[in-house]
Formats: C-alpha cells, sequence, structure tokens
C-alpha cells in the first residue's frame, strides 16, 4: 500500500508549532487578562473608596438636618404652629381680652368667609373697634404678635372722632391646615 509518506521531522514541526500556539495563548491569557483584571479590581477599589466618602458625607450632611429640623420645630413650637393650632374661638377671645386690656371698645366683629388653598385653609374674621389711636396701634401689635396661625390682612382708620376716638376696620385672616384632597375655593369662597 502505498500511502503519503511523511517524514518524522513534519510531524513534530507540525507538534511544535501547536503546543507554542497554546503556550503563546495561555501566556497571552495568563499576562493581559491578568493585568486587566488588576485594573478592573483597583477600580473598583477605588470606586469602593469614593462610595464610602460620599456616604459619610452623606451621614453628615443628614445628621446636620435632623438638627435643623429639631430647631425648626421647637421655634415653630414657641410661636404657636405646633401640631396644637388654635380654635377660633381661642383666637377670637384672646383678641377680646386684649382689646379689654388696651382700652379699646370692639363694636362688632363677624365672620366673613372661608378660603380654602390646597393644604391650607383661610378664615376671615372682621373686627370694628373704637379707641384712641394709641390704643388703636398697641391693640394691633398686640394681635400680630398672638402666636397663632393668624396675620392682620387688613386696616382701615377712619377719619373722625379726634386722636381719642378713632374708628378702625381690622380683617384677620386666620389659618389651619386643611385636607390636601379639599377643593380649592377663589377669594368669594365658592369652587
Amino acid at each position: 500500500m502505498k500511502g503519503v509518506q511523511t517524514s518524522g521531522w513534519v510531524v513534530d514541526a507540525v507538534g511544535a508549532l501547536l503546543v507554542g500556539g497554546a503556550l503563546l495563548l495561555s501566556a497571552w491569557f495568563g499576562i493581559v487578562q491578568t493585568a486587566e483584571a488588576r485594573t478592573a479590581l483597583r477600580d473598583t477599589r477605588k470606586q469602593i473608596a469614593t462610595s464610602g466618602q460620599m456616604l459619610a458625607a452623606l451621614d453628615v450632611q443628614r445628621e446636620k438636618q435632623r438638627r435643623l429640623l429639631q430647631e425648626h420645630e421647637r421655634v415653630l413650637k414657641e410661636l404657636g404652629g405646633g401640631s396644637q393650632p388654635w380654635t377660633a374661638e381661642e383666637y377670637l377671645q384672646t383678641v377680646a381680652s386684649l382689646a379689654k386690656k388696651y382700652d379699646v371698645r370692639v363694636v362688632q366683629h363677624k365672620q366673613l368667609g372661608e378660603r380654602q388653598y390646597p393644604g391650607l385653609g383661610e378664615q376671615l374674621y372682621s373686627f370694628h373697634v373704637q379707641g384712641s389711636t394709641k390704643n388703636l396701634w398697641l391693640l394691633l401689635r398686640a394681635i400680630e404678635e398672638i402666636h397663632a396661625w393668624a396675620d392682620v390682612s387688613y386696616l382701615k382708620l377712619e377719619s373722625g372722632g379726634g386722636k381719642a376716638n378713632r374708628m378702625a376696620a381690622i380683617t384677620v385672616s386666620m389659618f389651619f391646615e386643611q385636607d390636601q384632597n379639599a377643593p380649592s375655593q377663589n377669594a368669594a369662597g365658592k369652587p
């Protein structure tokens, strides 16, 4: 049988080439891939360190915000804006006692209406008062200093009667918390 005869050196050369290629391929994966893995590992460690620093900074900020919130809650409580807002009756009684204290006569008071905003309601009250100019200003300042969710929203000093006996119209807006889903109303109190 005649076949292709190959010499031993060709088989040896092909085998050597295959082994050499395998060695080069394993060296490539061993050296280059290891270097890339080291770079990826180093980058990951840097990211972990940076994340740790960011987390520490956020913890510091959270603590500052917690202290600031406590301070604001303390001030809000001192100013009467805490979770126990005044009732309209308490507020009106306080205004009446201040008027008496400053020798100002309340001629008339009435509820004007209510406005609703998302999360906030406003109740308007009108006062017609009579007294000296000085006492009217003292009453006005005292009303503004009441630690309630209320403010003077309108003032009209009427002429006549002299300094000793002036008339004034005062409108007070008293605010209260509303349900967030309450419908808003315009200034006339209509939806």
